[in-house]
C-alpha cells in the first residue's frame, strides 16, 4: 500500500473545498487558484482531471481581482478593454 503525505491530503482537501465554491460561484477563476496556492494554468488542469466546468462568466470578477493583487493588472485590463473594442468594431463592420 502507497503511503500518502499528510501534506498531499491537505492539497487535495482544498483543492475539492475550492473547486465547490468555484461551481457554487462565491469564487473566481482567479480567487479559486489563488486560495488553492497552485497557478491559474494549473488550476484550470486540476479543473479538467476531476471534470469539473470552467465557467468563463466570471471574467470581469477575475479582471477585478487580477487588477488588485497585481500591479501588472492594470495593462491586463487595458489589453481586455482594447480586445472589446477590436471586438466591437470587427463585428460591426464584417458582420
Amino acid at each position: 500500500m502507497k503511503k500518502v503525505s499528510n501534506i498531499s491530503k491537505i492539497d487535495e482537501s482544498r483543492l475539492a473545498i475550492v473547486f465547490k465554491a468555484y461551481e457554487n460561484k462565491s469564487l473566481s477563476l482567479s480567487e479559486a487558484a489563488d486560495i488553492a496556492g497552485i497557478s491559474y494554468k494549473d488550476f484550470l488542469d486540476k479543473m479538467v482531471e476531476n471534470n469539473i466546468k470552467v465557467d468563463f462568466s466570471s471574467i470581469g470578477k477575475d479582471i477585478d481581482y487580477f487588477v488588485k493583487k497585481n500591479k501588472i493588472g492594470f495593462l491586463f485590463l487595458i489589453f481586455f478593454f482594447v480586445l472589446s473594442k477590436i471586438y466591437s468594431f470587427l463585428n460591426y463592420y464584417l458582420f
